[in-house]
């Protein structure tokens, strides 16, 4: 689509729990994200860099703790900063891609403020 650089973000979530669903969207959800995993290697082949914020002690529905989630998103692209500062110091079409290196970020623990 003639993108010189491709930046992709990767929210690995884990839908199954301990025990059964508890209803249809886990299990649409469960499909949903067993197809995403499989297929990942096609969208990770166009990327230059993927963030992948460490997601896995979160729920997919956990939205009370939005704030956690956003620290962990924050935390993983702060290390994939220097890799898009690179970017901007170099001209893309003399620059070499770093083709799918993932960046995982550990979760940080929240301050009570």
């Amino acid at each position: 689509m003639g993108a010189e650089r491709v930046l992709a973000v990767h929210l690995k979530g884990q839908w199954s729990k301990d025990g059964a669903p508890r209803h249809l969207f886990d299990v649409i959800g469960q499909a949903f994200a067993i197809a995403q995993d499989q297929m990942s290697h096609l969208w990770r082949g166009a990327a230059d860099v993927v963030v992948e914020p460490e997601v896995a002690g979160f729920a997919y529905d956990d939205f009370k703790r939005a704030g956690e989630l956003i620290r962990s998103g924050e935390l993983a692209m702060r290390k994939a900063m220097p890799e898009v500062r690179r970017w901007l110091e170099t001209p893309a079409e003399t620059s070499v891609p770093a083709k799918a290196r993932a960046v995982v970020a550990s979760p940080a623990p929240m301050s009570a403020d």
